[in-house]
């Protein structure tokens, strides 16, 4: 599927299929003038071995015809070129009637979504009438359910002539009222000839698959993303400025060499197409075929010209419903630049044969464990007609705001209008959230599932914390984000701190706890909790380290700073190292105290802080850190600085935005 799609006229592609010997290569002939049978094996032997191209003109409108092998050993070079096709021209014929390739071939236009066809009953002039019913009836038989179920049937011989004017002129008509189903897009080709000229140099064929290119023009030519100048345009043999949608285009390229260039590259403007190994998909598959689809079964992959080795991931059959249950991931050997929507053709290693097919809906895609549920659920999502549904799985997946607009169009066939059109409207059904961390610049938009799920992981860490220190107040918020490191800083803290997670997390200074969690104290601890309580705000400056208060009260030092610790999450101290503890009001006379010496002193040193406090070195220097980390000073050297408002601490970063 696809978004909202516009229709325009303009040139198109005609392309044949059916049995080897049915007569498609001498029928275009018949039709174009041109035989495009152009190898020297292809004129000793007799048989269509790879593309050949010609062309219609009617008017204004040029019709781009390839003829295809019908033998069943070069279906690979007939995939290579019905990818472009926007029409086809079955041809059978009349003293043969439906063989094996007819079959096949048909299968294959039907799994790449070919929606307009003609049929050719071909060699009238070897059967009479009442056998051509016969073959004719059998030919509706088999296009029966398929997208060309009323493709109309002619009967023609190239020998007399019979019938083929009214095949060329319905050809026309047919192209007159075909009408593009297209997104906007970038340019993009898929190449399936390249060849080096003497004195202009590489030269590449293809179908033109979305969008427009120019003269001069600059291109990326994938999958290795070098850059080239295109230097001149042709299409069917004439010079032009410029080529779209449904025109066969020959490009001569500056900048790259032929040798780094073959079929199946994919030529497109700089920056639109991004190679993948991982293929998102939906499968479909071949009518006839039983059981095509296996977990980790391996397949040829025909998509666009290109031919490449994957193997097939599926979901486990239990977590999908019914409708999403044929999607897949294809893993493929050699990277791939595919778009959202694109076709592909799936064929068995040995013995070949087209078992099935679908489309691409993630074109970037990750490798997923089969019982991520959540995962695969949101792919399923990526080719729903519902765009709001569309995006908000696409978000899910990318852990990010919506897309660029070259982005979308390449991973969710929609434009960037109807990217913010569903983007607001996903906001105002409260099913994405913009997530800010408090003083930081980094903004991110969020699918509200997506923020459901790093709370789940929050709360889970919470769980475990509590369970392994049942006396700890909480966790510091550092830590906390630190348990998710996949994620970004800025965002986890966002989440933490969004009201959304107060029903699973309860933040208090800068400690994080479960919801409703309470620490699980003995009555011996109680009491230690509150002989430190009295100690921190007796002592003042110079309380006893937790190691020598562990020795006077018999207990291990572990459990004091524990204990320690939930006098930090009530707000009575602060943590400054060391085993130091000071009491809150403490704190407040120290930074109140170093900010005073800054207004008449440019630099403090740990022997001035000493002396402002009144203190020993021993507390001095952890002091000293603690204002450094607390963002108050910036020390180079053995000399420390007041950090100013434009200052950044040396210890934390900028947030990006």
């Amino acid at each position: 599927m696809t978004g909202p799609l516009h229709h325009d006229e303009g040139d198109i592609i005609l392309g044949t299929a059916g049995h080897i010997d049915h007569g498609k290569t001498a029928l275009v002939k018949a039709l174009t003038g041109t035989d495009t049978d152009r190898l020297p094996d292809e004129k000793r032997r007799g048989i269509t071995i790879d593309l050949g191209f010609a062309h219609i003109s009617e008017g204004n409108r040029r019709i781009s015809v390839i003829d295809v092998p019908g033998h069943e050993r070069f279906v690979r070079n007939m995939l290579a070129g019905a990818g472009g096709f926007d029409m086809a021209l079955l041809v059978v014929a009349a003293d043969d009637g439906v063989m094996p390739q007819t079959r096949e071939h048909l299968e294959i236009l039907e799994l790449l979504g070919i929606e307009n066809g003609i049929v050719a009953m071909t060699k009238c002039d070897l059967a009479n009438e009442s056998w051509q019913d016969l073959v004719e009836e059998d030919i509706r038989e088999h296009l029966k359910n398929t997208r060309i179920a009323d493709a109309p049937v002619f009967r023609v011989s190239v020998v007399s002539g019979q019938g083929v004017e009214a095949l060329k002129g319905e050809i026309v008509a047919a192209a007159a009222r075909f009408r593009r189903r297209k997104q906007a897009s970038p340019f993009r080709m898929s190449v399936d000839r390249v060849f080096v000229k003497p004195g202009q140099g590489v030269v590449v064929t293809g179908s033109v698959g979305a969008g427009v290119v120019r003269q001069g023009d600059e291109v990326e030519v994938f999958p290795g993303g070098e850059i080239a100048r295109i230097r001149s345009l042709q299409v069917h043999g004439k010079s032009t400025d410029s080529a779209t949608t449904g025109q066969r285009l020959a490009l001569n390229l500056t900048g790259v060499k032929g040798d780094t260039i073959a079929r199946g590259a994919e030529i497109a403007a700089p920056g639109f197409l991004k190679p993948s190994r991982v293929l998102g998909v939906r499968l479909r598959p071949a009518k006839n075929a039983t059981d095509p689809f296996r977990n980790r079964a391996e397949f040829e992959c025909h998509i666009g010209t290109a031919q490449v080795r994957a193997r097939l991931v599926l979901p486990p059959e239990d977590v999908l419903d019914a409708d999403d249950a044929t999607i897949g991931l294809l893993v493929l050997a050699e990277p791939v630049a595919a778009v959202h929507g694109r076709p592909f053709v799936l064929r068995t290693l040995s013995p070949p044969r087209t078992v099935g097919g679908g489309h691409v809906i993630q074109p970037a895609a990750r490798i997923v464990r089969r019982r991520d549920i959540a995962t695969w659920r949101a792919i399923a999502r990526l080719d729903a007609p519902d765009l709001d549904d569309r995006l908000e799985a696409w978000m899910t997946l990318a852990r990010s705001g919506p897309p660029d607009p070259l982005t979308a169009v390449r991973e969710l066939a929609m434009t960037a209008d109807e990217v913010a059109t569903a983007d607001a409207s996903l906001a105002g059904q409260g099913r994405s959230l913009v997530i800010s961390a408090a003083g930081g610049q980094a903004r991110y938009a969020l699918p509200r599932a997506s923020v459901d799920a790093i709370l789940d992981r929050l709360s889970r860490q919470m769980s475990r914390y509590h369970a392994t220190h049942p006396r700890l107040t909480g966790m510091p918020v550092a830590v906390l984000v630190g348990r998710l490191p996949d994620l970004p800083r800025d965002l986890v803290r966002g989440v933490i701190d969004h009201t959304l997670a107060r029903p699973h997390l309860k933040l208090k200074n800068d400690m994080v706890s479960g919801a409703g969690f309470t620490p699980r104290l003995t009555k011996a601890e109680l009491k230690l909790l509150e002989t430190l309580r009295q100690e921190y705000q007796a002592r003042g400056l110079m309380p006893r380290l937790t190691g020598e208060l562990a020795d006077a009260v018999k207990v291990p030092e572990a459990t004091l700073v524990e204990l320690a610790r939930i006098l930090v999450a009530e707000s009575v101290v602060e943590e400054i190292g060391g085993g130091i503890f000071l009491a809150v009001p403490t704190c407040d006379h120290i930074r109140e105290s170093v900010r005073g010496w800054f207004a008449e002193h440019p630099t403090m040193t740990v022997a001035e802080l000493r002396d402002i406090l009144g203190i020993s070195r021993k507390y001095a220097v952890p002091l000293a850190e603690w204002l450094d980390r607390s963002g108050l000073t910036r020390r180079e050297g053995d000399l420390r600085y007041l950090i100013t408002v434009n200052d950044t601490p040396a210890n934390e970063t900028v947030p990006q935005t």
